[in-house]
C-alpha cells in the first residue's frame, strides 16, 4: 500500500518529477562519460608504453640498469629468447607469452654535418621487433629494416631528424664506447623516419640492426643487453617475473610497472581524480534532490497532516517520502545508463578525436584518439551510488515531514 501511494504521489506533478529524473539521468550519464574517457586515456597511455617501448616484462643483467655499460650483457640471449617462447601453455599459473625479442643497447652521440645529440641506440632484430612493438607501423617516411639494401641502416624519428637538420637517405655518425673502453665512430644511412605518441622518447631513441651494434660494441653476435617479453594480457605478469627471478640470480627481471613507476602513479592519480569528480557530481545531485523533495513536502503540508490525523504513523510518512525519492532514482539511473550505452556505440569504437591537442598530448605519451572504455561493473557501481545519493537526499525532506503537527498542518494554508 505504501509503495502504491508513493508511486502515485510522484506522478501527481509529472513536470517536477521528470525534471528530477532527467537531472539524475544526466548526472549518471556525465559521470559514466568521464569514467569512460579517463579509463580510455589511462589505457591508451599504458598500451602505448607497453607496445612501443617497455613490453610487459624485461630481463637485463643485474648491473645493467644501474650502470648501463656495454660490458653488462646477457650471454646466449637468443637461446634464452627461444626458451621463453616455448614455455608450456599447460602451466595455467603462467601467462601466455605472445612475443619475445632480444635487443642490444648503448648510449652514444648521433651527429650530422650541422648538429649532434645524445641518444639511446637500440640494436634490434627486425622480425622479432615487429612482433613485440610493431614499431614498423610507426614509419612515416622511408622503409623498415630488411626493405633497404643500404649498409649500416638507421631509423630515427622525424623530431630528431629536424633537430639534426637531416632527411631521408642522409648520413649520420654514431659515436659509441665499446667493451674495451675505446670510442668508436661509425657512419649510418637513414632509411626510415618514425613518429610515436611520445615526443621525449622520439628525441632520444634511434634504431639500428643488432648485429651492427654488437659488432661496434665488440660483444658476441648472440648477446644482448635486454630481452623484452610481450604477453597476451598483464594479469599474470608478476607471476612470470617471480618465476624467472628464481631461474638465474644474475638476471634483473622487471615488469612494466617497475620499469616505469610513473605508469602506476598516473593510474593512481586518475583514480583519485575520478573519485573527486564522482563526489562533486553526487553532492550536487544530493542538493538538487533535497530542494525538489522539500518543495514537494511543503506543498503537501495539509495532506500529510491529514494522513497523520487519520492514523498514518510517522514511520510510514518517513518511509513514503524516502520511497518517492528512491523511485525517482530507480527511473533516472537506468535512463542515464541507457544514454551512456548509446554513446558507447560511437565513443567505444571510433573514439574521441583530439588531434587539435595532439602535440601537447604527445609530450605525455598519449594518443590523439581516445577510445572510451567502461567495464560493466562500473555501470552498476554508479547506479548504486545514485541510489545511495537519493536515499541521503531524501532524509532531510522526510524528517521535515514527520516534524509536522497534524492539527497545525490541517489548518495551514
Amino acid at each position: 500500500m505504501l509503495f502504491k501511494i508513493a508511486y502515485r504521489n510522484i506522478w501527481r506533478n509529472p513536470l517536477r518529477s521528470w525534471v528530477v529524473i532527467i537531472a539524475i539521468a544526466l548526472g549518471v550519464w556525465a559521470v559514466l562519460l568521464i569514467l569512460g574517457y579517463v579509463n580510455g586515456m589511462t589505457q591508451s597511455y599504458v598500451n602505448n608504453a607497453i607496445r612501443e617501448d617497455l613490453s610487459h616484462l624485461q630481463i637485463h643483467d643485474k648491473n645493467f640498469r644501474d650502470n648501463p655499460e656495454a660490458k653488462y650483457y646477457l650471454q646466449n640471449a637468443d637461446s634464452l629468447s627461444s626458451a621463453l617462447r616455448q614455455i608450456p601453455l599447460k602451466e595455467q599459473e603462467l601467462p601466455n607469452i605472445k612475443a619475445v625479442t632480444a635487443r642490444s643497447l648503448a648510449q652514444g652521440i648521433i651527429a650530422s654535418a650541422k648538429s649532434s645529440r645524445g641518444v639511446m641506440v637500440k640494436g634490434v632484430i627486425p622480425g622479432q621487433e615487429q612482433e613485440v612493438t610493431q614499431f614498423d607501423r610507426n614509419i612515416v617516411d622511408g622503409v623498415w629494416f630488411g626493405e633497404s639494401p643500404k649498409k649500416h641502416p638507421i631509423i630515427i624519428s622525424t623530431r630528431l631528424a629536424s633537430l639534426l637538420k637531416v632527411g631521408l637517405h642522409k648520413k649520420v655518425v654514431l659515436t659509441l664506447q665499446n667493451t674495451d673502453g675505446d670510442v668508436v665512430a661509425t657512419s649510418f644511412r637513414i632509411i626510415g623516419l618514425y613518429e610515436t605518441n611520445n615526443n621525449k622518447r622520439d628525441e632520444l631513441q634511434v634504431l639500428i640492426l643488432r648485429k651492427d651494434l654488437n659488432h661496434i660494441l665488440n660483444i658476441p653476435p648472440d648477446a644482448a643487453h635486454e630481452i623484452a617479453v610481450l604477453l597476451n594480457s598483464d594479469e599474470k605478469v608478476d607471476t612470470l617475473a617471480a618465476r624467472l627471478r628464481l631461474i638465474n640470480p644474475d638476471w634483473k627481471v622487471e615488469t612494466y610497472k617497475q620499469l616505469a613507476p610513473e605508469i602506476e602513479l598516473f593510474q593512481n592519480q586518475m583514480k583519485y581524480t575520478i573519485g573527486m569528480i564522482v563526489f562533486i557530481v553526487m553532492l550536487a545531485l544530493i542538493f538538487g534532490i533535497i530542494n525538489t523533495m522539500l518543495m514537494a513536502v511543503l506543498e503537501r503540508v495539509r495532506e500529510l497532516g491529514m494522513l497523520m490525523a487519520i492514523g498514518m504513523n510517522r514511520r510510514r510518512v518517513f518511509g513514503m517520502i524516502v520511497l518517492e525519492t528512491l523511485m525517482l532514482g530507480i527511473i533516472g539511473a537506468p535512463l542515464g545508463m541507457l544514454f551512456m550505452l548509446l554513446s558507447m556505440i560511437y565513443l567505444g569504437t571510433t573514439g574521441l578525436d583530439l588531434s587539435a591537442f595532439s602535440e601537447g598530448m604527445q609530450e605525455f605519451g598519449l594518443g590523439s584518439i581516445v577510445v572510451f572504455q567502461l567495464p560493466p561493473e562500473q555501470y552498476w557501481q554508479i547506479g548504486l551510488a545514485v541510489l545511495l545519493t537519493a536515499l541521503i537526499g531524501s532524509l532531510y525532506p522526510a524528517w521535515k515531514a514527520i516534524r509536522l503537527k497534524p492539527a497545525e498542518a490541517i489548518h495551514s494554508l
